[in-house]
């Protein structure tokens, strides 16, 4: 789930054909005319009346939701099928908060629970549109900071010590700190299913300048584990990519690419700093890190912005660009947006070259991930998906 932080995300503004720009309620004064954009839709004239989107979930081409309002602060569920651009359900929440709500869904459900009390779970079927509930009571804590349906599953994700599951065919709960090698003091997304029956999770390992890497399988049972040399920096957390057969982990200032099935090296990368941020775009992955130690001028940074070959982690071509501000970095299609304070560059993602740069205006976006597919989305001012 990613909430919004517009004082943090101060971004972009894309500008789309004028017809599209219209659709969007994105003005000619605040845009960048982006030719190869797909297609966007705005997500507050799905929405009821008085509605803000304050937090988005999607997979398999919908979007979930979390809305609420100025004068009530109980949140609003609605699903969007992003192609058709139409609303499947919606469903108003009076016995939650929207800053508590845990929420996922399903082909026919909409799934959800309080942060409070994850072991109190509603289901809202919204082809019979009828709500059901259901409660279990665990011998320990339960805790999560999202929740993800899969496979008859219910994980609970980046709590305390890992992911924990809860089966609904048998209707029991697997706690993963019923082993103490997978505790999972950070926190992170890293604690996620990669595979049907497996998960993976970390762990401070020894010594301390290292983490342990150890998946899971369904049952709890530990089928292999892998130690990191890199300690993550407590800027740049832990990240995540899944791969098919293998995934790459992102730990400081290094990648790694481990096989799925036996946790085997598959490839590595070490760079100088830390890496901020790792996006895919089709079979390369971008990285981009940034320097805030330049002594001349303290509200100017550095930022170093990578290709990579998503095969054997070898660098395609690397560009420094000098910011003002907190930069950001956003992917539509092959091109790449790198935005501060005051400019936008527009670049090729095959090539590094860049083909524009505007004035950055006062708009700011954020980016979405398919859960299932690994599609990535562009989010305008918060309500304006861009694909």
């Amino acid at each position: 789930m990613v909430l919004f932080e517009p004082m943090y995300l101060r971004f972009i503004v894309l500008s789309l054909l004028p017809g599209l720009l219209w659709g969007c309620g994105v003005s000619m004064e605040k845009s960048i005319f982006l030719k190869h954009s797909n297609d966007s839709l705005n997500i507050n004239y799905l929405l009821e009346k008085g509605q803000r989107p304050i937090g988005m979930k999607i997979r398999q081409g919908r979007v979930l939701v979390i809305s609420t309002t100025a004068k009530n602060d109980h949140p609003t569920l609605t699903l969007i099928d992003i192609p058709q651009k139409q609303t499947i359900a919606s469903l108003e929440i009076s016995k939650l908060r929207y800053y508590e709500i845990l929420t996922d869904f399903n082909e026919s459900r909409l799934i959800y629970c309080s942060v409070y009390h994850p072991h109190d779970l509603f289901f809202y079927d919204f082809n019979k549109k009828v709500q059901t509930s259901y409660s279990f009571s665990p011998d320990r804590s339960l805790n999560a900071g999202d929740i993800i349906s899969k496979n008859n599953q219910l994980y609970y994700l980046k709590g305390t010590y890992g992911t924990s599951r809860l089966d609904f065919k048998t209707n029991t709960v697997q706690f993963y700190q019923d082993n103490a090698s997978v505790v999972n003091p950070l926190s992170g997304n890293i604690s996620f299913p990669i595979d049907s029956g497996l998960t993976l999770i970390a762990g401070n390992g020894f010594p301390s300048d290292s983490i342990q890497l150890v998946a899971v399988d369904t049952f709890g049972k530990e089928r292999w584990s892998y130690k990191t040399t890199y300690k993550q920096s407590s800027s740049t957390p832990l990240d995540m990519i899944n791969e098919g057969n293998s995934f790459i982990i992102k730990t400081g200032n290094n990648l790694l690419k481990l096989d799925k099935k036996d946790g085997k090296k598959i490839g590595g990368q070490q760079f100088t700093a830390d890496i901020n941020k790792v996006i895919r775009c089709h079979h390369a992955l971008i990285v981009y890190s940034v320097d805030y130690h330049l002594k001349e001028d303290a509200d100017r940074r550095k930022v170093t912005v990578k290709s990579i070959d998503d095969n054997h982690l070898q660098v395609n071509w690397s560009a420094d660009f000098d910011v003002v501000g907190e930069p950001q970095l956003g992917v539509v299609d092959n091109y790449l947006f790198l935005v501060d304070r005051d400019s936008v560059w527009k670049m090729d993602a095959k090539s590094r070259s860049v083909v524009d740069r505007f004035a950055a205006g006062k708009s700011y976006i954020s980016m979405l991930t398919d859960i299932d597919t690994g599609k990535n989305y562009l989010v305008l001012n918060g309500e304006v998906l861009i694909w």
